[in-house]
């Protein structure tokens, strides 16, 4: 039994020492081990980054679009690509079908026709502003014999004026450039106009020829201010005659329309 009273122990002094006995005493020699709380992680803003993030929405969708654009264009030379090597490849067995049958129409047997059958390779190489088409043939002993082709030298005057004469007038220059028609169907409808142009020839994009200067500058006339006073001065009547006709022309109408309704307003 305990020495406290039953009626005191109620009371909230007895309840109080109570919890301090129970509670247990640290005793003297033990270490007490406290717990260091982390340091607060501070949240630090790049302002430079911010400010672009807030005002590059403009120009990152731009730049979406011509990633976007740059990719058509890129999948439509690939297929323009694709085109000319099959078509170089449809020409190459055409023309060895046609060796083929001409040494069969002259009665050569196969075995000759395997032996004398000229062996050549066709690569084409081409980039975004060329084209080029190499042929690899074996090299003819016979053909070392033949005499040298003599071109004759002329004079750069005579050269010119021959250049002059070979050249075709600007009107056939025009009519063979609207010739050429811009490839229709699949990506090549959508293709740029530079390179549509480009995939119909050698190259990828001709280079414009130069205008020919006649030499005599242009004749370049100034008016005094009397004269241009003068101008401004016809230009105002002119103006102001053109609005008093137009002035007129809306009160004959409005004229009109009020005499119709006059007169509807009679017959009713």
């Amino acid at each position: 039994m305990s020495a406290v009273p039953p009626l005191q122990a109620l009371t909230e002094s007895a309840q109080k020492g109570s919890k301090k006995s129970s509670a247990p005493r640290a005793t003297k020699g033990a270490k007490v081990t406290r717990v260091r709380r982390g340091k607060r992680e501070t949240l630090s803003f790049d302002e430079d980054a911010r400010r672009d993030f807030l005002t590059g929405f403009s120009k990152r969708k731009q730049q979406r679009k011509q990633a976007a654009h740059d990719f058509v264009q890129k999948k439509i030379r690939e297929e323009i690509r694709s085109s000319r090597q099959a078509a170089a490849e449809a020409r190459r067995r055409q023309a060895e079908e046609n060796l083929r049958a001409e040494r069969r129409a002259f009665g050569l047997d196969d075995e000759e026709e395997e032996e004398e059958m000229p062996t050549y390779e066709e690569t084409d190489f081409e980039t975004d502003e060329r084209r080029a088409h190499v042929t690899v043939q074996e090299l003819n002993l016979d053909d070392l014999g033949a005499p040298p082709v003599t071109v004759e030298s002329l004079p750069p005057s005579s050269r010119r004026a021959a250049k002059k004469q070979d050249a075709p007038p600007p009107q056939a220059k025009a009519s063979r450039a609207q010739a050429k028609g811009v490839p229709s169907g699949s990506l090549t409808a959508i293709l740029e106009p530079e390179v549509a142009q480009a995939a119909q020839g050698e190259t990828m994009f001709d280079v414009p020829d130069e205008p020919e200067s006649s030499g005599k500058p242009k004749k370049q006339y100034y008016l005094s201010k009397a004269e241009r006073e003068k101008e401004r001065r016809k230009q105002r009547e002119w103006n102001h005659t053109q609005a008093e006709k137009r002035r007129a022309e809306k009160g004959k109408v409005a004229s009109a329309a009020k005499k119709k309704r006059a007169t509807i307003r009679r017959h009713s």
